[in-house]
């Protein structure tokens, strides 16, 4: 298949990852300082250390997908947003947002039970107020 992320050339999945990587810890400072929140504000509303969010602006670490969601919902953007993928694509069903599914499918499978347990009661939280908000 010409767009199955599985078929992709090894150098060509680093460099995806690597763009990724760099999207997410500018769109995390840009949001932040929009925001006018603090690291030290975001470390202590996603219960992490200051250092952390420090890591995952200046792309030293990546934020887990768990991480990844509760900074969506408290920038008040999608993860798709915050991740760097246009709504627009995300309606479409684009080949990029085809890949970022099969990433966090990828990702959800290394987790344990109660971590994927989290990251689904997070999930229902988030839907809830979403829905009930507008």
């Amino acid at each position: 298949m010409k767009n199955d992320p599985n078929n992709l050339p090894l150098d060509i999945k680093k460099t995806e990852e690597q763009l990724l990587r760099l999207t997410v810890q500018n769109n995390i400072k840009e949001f932040r300082i929009s925001k006018n929140f603090s690291q030290k504000h975001i470390a202590i509303t996603l219960n992490v250390s200051q250092p952390t969010v420090s890591d995952w602006e200046s792309g030293r670490k990546f934020p887990s997908i768990f991480h990844l969601l509760k900074l969506a919902n408290l920038f008040e953007c999608s993860l798709h947003k915050l991740l760097g993928i246009d709504d627009a694509l995300v309606k479409s069903g684009s080949p990029p947002v085809n890949y970022m599914r099969e990433q966090i499918r990828r990702y959800l499978n290394l987790c344990n039970m109660d971590e994927l347990k989290e990251v689904y009661d997070y999930c229902q939280y988030i839907l809830y107020f979403r829905h009930n908000k507008g």
